[in-house]
């Protein structure tokens, strides 16, 4: 695992190379904020590569020698320039309380791992689909090429097959430790957003470790839809802050094309919700500065524009997402996440009050201080989040025109984003005067971190008390999972021809494509861009049916092409209509498969 480690830490170079080269002046955040702008440049600079492998099925080795390659020449070029002096001096001035803090949640991180179920499934299904078939937006689960709406163009994915193939290590320990890279990037995102509202490290230190207390148990921070929000939209916000520093300059408009294109290829949702709770902001600025004849309002307009890169992400996502995969409108009626009227309106449930209320306060801080501009554009985007989500005839315009309700309800992020930058950021900046001792700041982190465990969510198997009995936990318990996740793919790979569709229920659907290269009728979730994805329920409903007459059974088994039936992770008991019609049948990893006589 180590040398996956090496690989993700060794992005960073060309990252570092890439910002020296096109904004040298963002160093002033501090190491942890160059450590996410770094990922941000070297994902940007991998991202035509990914993009064209692709739409061209281009093997994941091409990506893997960009990232060879890139390596490469950053080291060259750093030891050339003499470069490896200034590093160093980037790493003692990032030394203090906040950096032991993230430090050790990384060790933490790296003995828990990446969550293994849930949604991992389909992530880990994808990155091992694109190692067995080269860069593609196809589904993994459905035979045929069915295009994956959700996670098309997915750079994350990619770089994560890059780094199994060159690494060698096995994609289940790849994704393990890939949280020790997704816990980095949070804290270095807030950080660098932290730094670009109040210009001051210290602060910048007390956010990024305040989030990192809320978000440090929940160890399926590495899927995509958590670090596009932790991430890459605090660097956003980060760089539009710029945009009220005069005078600008080229470098904004092209610091924020890069985020956009990266966010769009990471999660297509949210480069969506950038644009809501940014470029309102940036359209008021645009028109003052047009009426006042400020020269600046071309760059302003180059600004707006650089969020529309991400614009083709999304769209091609939603327009190959069939119809038969979107909610029905009782669907979206009986989804718990919003509160329904009997009028026909709906809103989202609020979280904990709490967190308004320091929200509020946060924010009454932030305008009373001499950054009120700056905060200003936070406190507008979640206020524009919060317009969407809680005034019922927008909230309800927004679930018709989304579709899906977990994607509405997704814009909370937003609202978040603003109470981890300015609680207690803003109130931090105001007291910072009277904090000039170093022993004063450090307490006030380790207060600060302390208070954010207090609002860590209580979700089961993902709070503190959890997440420190696992970190302590023998090697035996801590990777019980990647153990039996070995011992089935093993099975798999032992019986089951790679490409063949097999007969399984949705839930073991998801864990069988997860180990091995084969095929389902249909997965429990996922699968948006199959047209008959409907008939397909219907159909393995009907497969699966004790009741179901045999003659019906076999016409649908041999529609599929099936002659194996894959029984266990908690898929159906009542396999009785098996009898008679089995050749021949194996046990392994918790796992019964049979081989069906189909004349």
């Amino acid at each position: 695992m180590l040398s996956c480690l090496l690989f993700w830490f060794g992005l960073l170079l060309p990252g570092y190379v890439v910002l020296r080269l096109v904004s040298p002046e963002d160093f002033k955040s501090g190491l942890l904020g160059t450590i996410g702008l770094s990922y941000l440049a070297v994902f940007a600079l991998l991202s035509p590569v990914s993009i064209i492998g692709h739409l061209l099925h281009l093997p994941v080795a091409v990506l893997s020698g960009a990232c060879v390659l890139a390596f490469s020449v950053a080291l060259v070029y750093v030891t050339q320039r003499g470069w490896w002096r200034d590093i160093g001096r980037l790493l003692l001035t990032g030394l203090g309380v906040e950096l032991l803090i993230v430090v050790v949640d990384l060790v933490m991180s790296a003995r828990v791992g990446g969550f293994m179920r849930g949604d991992a499934k389909v992530h880990i299904a994808r990155i091992q689909f694109l190692l067995d078939h080269g860069l593609n937006s196809f589904d993994p689960y459905v035979a045929g090429e069915h295009f994956f709406s959700y996670y098309h163009t997915n750079i994350l994915h990619a770089v994560h097959a890059a780094g199994v193939q060159l690494t060698r290590v096995d994609i289940f320990d790849e994704w393990f430790v890939s949280l020790v890279g997704a816990k980095l990037v949070v804290a270095a995102g807030y950080y660098f957003m932290g730094w670009a509202l109040f210009r001051s490290r210290w602060i910048a230190g007390l956010t990024a470790v305040f989030v990192l207390a809320q978000q440090a148990p929940v160890t399926f921070l590495l899927y995509p839809n958590k670090v596009a929000p932790l991430w890459l939209l605090p660097i956003m916000v980060g760089f539009t802050v710029e945009v009220f520093r005069a005078p600008l300059s080229w470098r904004t408009p092209l610091k924020l094309a890069a985020g956009s294109l990266v966010l769009g290829q990471v999660h297509a949702l949210y480069a969506i919700f950038a644009g809501i709770a940014l470029v309102p902001s940036l359209g008021v600025l645009f028109l003052i500065r047009l009426l006042r004849r400020r020269p600046d309002h071309r760059h302003l307009a180059a600004c707006i524009l650089a969020f529309g890169v991400a614009a083709p992400f999304p769209l091609i996502g939603k327009a190959k997402m069939v119809g038969d995969c979107l909610p029905s409108p009782s669907q979206v009626a009986a989804d718990k996440r919003f509160h329904h009227f009997e009028n026909g309106w709906s809103i989202k449930k609020p979280g904990r009050t709490v967190t308004y209320e320091l929200l509020a306060c946060g924010s009454l801080c932030a305008l009373a201080g001499a950054r009120r501009k700056q905060a200003g554009i936070l406190i507008a985007g979640a206020g524009t989040a919060a317009a969407i989500l809680f005034i019922p005839p927008i909230c309800t315009a927004a679930l018709k025109a989304g579709g899906l309700p977990h994607t509405v309800s997704r814009l909370h992020s937003v609202v978040s984003l603003a109470f981890c930058g300015l609680m207690p950021g803003a109130l931090a900046f105001l007291l910072e005067p009277s904090f000039r001792s170093r022993w004063l700041r450090a307490a006030t982190i380790i207060a600060v971190f302390l208070l954010g465990t207090q609002l860590a969510p209580s979700l089961k198997n993902h709070n503190w008390s959890f997440y420190c009995e696992s970190a302590l936990a023998t090697p035996r318990v801590r990777h019980r999972w990647l153990t039996s996740l070995r011992n089935s793919r093993a099975f798999f790979q032992e019986h089951i021809p790679r490409g063949t569709t097999v007969l399984t229920d949705e839930k073991t659907a998801m864990w069988l494509v997860m180990a091995h290269d084969c095929h389902v009728v249909i997965p429990e979730r996922s699968s948006t861009g199959v047209a008959d994805i409907r008939q397909r329920k219907a159909d393995l409903k009907t497969m699966l049916a004790p009741e179901t007459p045999w003659d019906i059974r076999r016409g649908l088994l041999a529609k599929y092409d099936i002659n194996l039936f894959l029984v266990g992770g908690g898929g159906p008991k009542a396999i009785e209509w098996v009898h008679g019609h089995v050749k021949e049948h194996w046990k392994g990893g918790g796992y019964l498969l049979l081989a069906l006589a189909l004349d």
